[in-house]
């Protein structure tokens, strides 16, 4: 039996990920926001955006023990939370 997965999984990209945390990071700012917390797919995407708009972020990547957008094993996606985690420890 296969995992029942939100249909969302068959339309986020991380083009789709940018797109609506730019959109989020201007609600935020419109709202007097200046950091929030996040864990979704490609969050690299997310950070970006974030750096982008000008906001803090804490950002996770998505483990999961099942295939995803941005992952296909749980395997990939602790390598991606590995390799994110590199890339943006230090950003301040």
């Amino acid at each position: 039996m296969g995992y029942m997965l939100p249909v969302e999984r068959e339309f986020v990209s991380p083009d789709f990920v940018r797109l609506g945390s730019l959109i989020a990071c201007a609600e935020f700012i419109r709202c007097g926001v200046t950091s929030f917390a996040d864990m979704y797919y490609f969050e690299e995407d997310v950070a970006k955006a974030a750096v982008e708009a000008g906001l803090r972020g804490v950002c996770s990547q998505t483990v999961l023990k099942f295939p995803s957008p941005d992952a296909k094993s749980y395997e990939d996606s602790l390598a991606l939370a590995r390799d994110f985690i590199q890339r943006w420890r230090d950003m301040r």
